[in-house]
């Protein structure tokens, strides 16, 4: 009996030995399954940030986006998969802006400690075509107006925006943001003798569509420091971003007469709708980083490039023997074209010899067929000079004679750019005549200078964009005759186009002119209008004109600035060709 108890005993030790094992190993495994998964899911919502971003920057350089990939998280390779859902749809938010918005589907998953785990989203991609901004600026805005000016349409910037001007000032829309502030001064501080001449900012009161005739017109104002000075209110620059409120009877709060609002709540109350607005929504115009604004992401500077470089392989060499790119088999080369280079209809070069050459979309050399149309010169541009008295190398492009060729890019792009551009008077430039009537919708985009002489798109008009490092404008009566110390009259002239171009930085020594000298003069346009109907959208400074802002002797007079907003635009189905977009990848629901 003895023997056979120790028998029992020893078997019941062994199974409860081998039960505690088993059972030891099975928790192991379950908690290594749990940390695996949990390890998975982490690794595949990282994955699917990765691919957000992917997304966006295909989207900002118009690539096709990939429907399949694997992304790098760490030590871990993450795969994913992007599936297209519906779209694009326009979608109008608050300001009335439009924006194409597409949804896609995303999955992204791992195996880890054999476990595979995946996490789902939808997300829309968002664009929002940049012409529809009477003003759209990257960096500061200075509004130095010595003349009125009125703005008819939506401004931002992702800087700041400087008020420091002694002539009417006017914004009628319901959109004026900046993320950096707004400030009734100049950025630099503003000289003694101007105080005297102070005067308010016209900011229109909130509606839900300013271009509604039905919508009551009215006015709120940002005070400057010598208007706010005279009620007594205390002040270091105005009704402004720098204004903390004035309590006039100091009991603590700003509900009595006499008291003013911090800058913050004061413009929600002073730009909000107007007492007899009986429309929907409700919101304020002026906004700033204070109330919400963030940065709206601009196009990258290179987006112009003739060529930009590839690091995984290009479709283009350098020859140096050529001076210029040569196509090689795709993923061997050190370039590929730049996107407007990329998707342009026709493209016209200019060479390093001062030769030129055209081609058009699928690779056809058309050099010869255009002929007529293209003529090379040069061109005192006394701002790039900068007192050397040298000349610009210019090409002619007469748009006229080159929609007789056949060769216009109706309803697509036209493409310049030069090899051998620099600065100074190294730039390149290209100037278009002849063009007050357009035979189609276009976008004439340059990595180098554009220079438009005489009336641009007035007969019949259409839907059109100039796109430049500078964008220069010339009037009806320029006849390329000018030279150093020699300033030519000019005459009326219309240019109804939408502009991107770049400015130089303001500093503290050193102006850039504003807004209202984004474009660039040549002329004496004293007394003399120059009307522009468009938009203008500066997303960086000059690489290549960065002759400094100068005004007099032989540079320029301003003209009488006739400049408005084209309404048309508002509808994004109506804007030119290679409109620049902002863009997003917003995530709708994760799972």
């Amino acid at each position: 009996m003895a023997l056979l108890w120790a028998l029992l005993v020893a078997l019941f030790l062994s199974a409860s030995t081998f039960f505690v094992a088993t059972l030891s190993s099975s928790s192991k495994k379950l908690a290594d399954t749990n940390v695996g998964r949990t390890q998975a899911e982490h690794l595949s919502l990282a994955g699917l940030h990765h691919v957000t971003d992917i997304m966006y920057q295909m989207l900002r350089s118009e690539s096709d986006l990939p429907t399949a990939g694997t992304v790098q998280v760490g030590q871990a390779q993450v795969t994913y998969e992007l599936e297209y859902l519906a779209g694009p749809t326009v979608v109008v938010d608050g300001d009335g802006l439009q924006s194409y918005d597409t949804e896609y589907g995303l999955e992204a998953s791992i195996v880890v400690n054999g476990v595979r785990d995946s996490v789902k989203q939808v997300v829309v991609a968002r664009q929002v075509p940049l012409f529809q901004y009477a003003f759209f600026y990257e960096n500061d805005m200075h509004f130095t107006n010595p003349a009125p000016m009125q703005i008819n349409g939506p401004v931002h910037c992702n800087s700041g925006i400087y008020f420091s001007g002694r002539r009417l000032m006017q914004i009628n829309t319901n959109a004026l943001t900046a993320v950096d502030g707004a400030w009734m001064s100049g950025k630099f501080g503003d000289p003694s003798w101007l105080y005297g001449q102070q005067t308010t900012v016209d900011i229109r009161k909130w509606v839900d569509d300013p271009n509604d005739p039905f919508n009551p017109v009215e006015y709120g104002y940002l005070q400057p420091q010598r208007v706010l000075d005279g009620m007594g209110v205390t002040n270091t620059s105005g009704f402004d971003s720098a204004f903390t409120g004035y309590d006039s009877n100091t009991d603590g709060d700003y509900d009595d007469t006499g008291d003013w609002l911090p800058f913050g709540p004061g413009a929600v109350e002073e730009f909000g709708p107007p007492a007899t607005y009986t429309g929907s929504g409700d919101g304020h115009t002026l906004r700033t980083g204070e109330h919400g604004v963030v940065r709206v992401e601009s196009p990258p500077v290179e987006s112009m490039d003739m060529f930009v470089p590839n690091a995984d392989g290009g479709s283009h060499d350098y020859d140096a023997f050529l001076e210029q790119y040569v196509e090689v088999t795709p993923g061997t080369g050190t370039h590929d074209k730049g996107p407007y280079h990329d998707k342009a209809d026709l493209a016209i070069i200019m060479h390093a010899d001062g030769s030129w050459s055209a081609f058009t979309d699928t690779g056809a050399n058309v050099t010869a067929s255009i002929a007529a149309a293209v003529s090379i010169g040069q061109m005192y541009d006394a701002r790039q000079a900068d007192g050397s008295g040298a000349s610009i190398d210019m090409a002619v492009i007469d748009l006229g004679a080159l929609a007789a060729t056949g060769h216009f890019p109706t309803g697509g792009i036209l493409y310049t750019a030069a090899y051998g551009a620099g600065t100074g008077t190294d730039v390149k430039g290209f100037q278009l005549t002849n063009g007050d009537t357009l035979p189609g919708d276009v976008s004439i985009v340059s990595a180098d200078s554009l220079y438009v002489q005489g009336d641009f798109n007035t007969v019949a008009k259409k839907s059109a964009a100039v796109m430049a490092d500078a964008v220069n404008l010339l009037s009806n009566n320029w006849d390329g005759t000018k030279a150093p110390g020699v300033l030519p009259t000019a005459a009326e002239t219309t240019y109804n186009m939408a502009v991107l171009t770049g400015d130089t930085e303001a500093t503290a020594t050193s102006a850039n002119g504003g807004p209202h000298n984004l474009v660039r003069f040549h002329e004496n346009w004293s007394g003399f209008n120059c009307f522009i109907v468009g938009s203008m959208v500066c997303p960086h400074h000059s690489t290549s004109a960065t002759g400094q802002f100068r005004v007099g002797t032989d540079y320029y007079r301003p003209p009488v600035r006739n400049w408005s907003f084209d309404t048309a635009f508002s509808d994004i189905s109506n804007l030119p060709p290679g409109t620049p977009k902002f863009i997003s990848v917003e995530n709708i629901v994760t799972w």
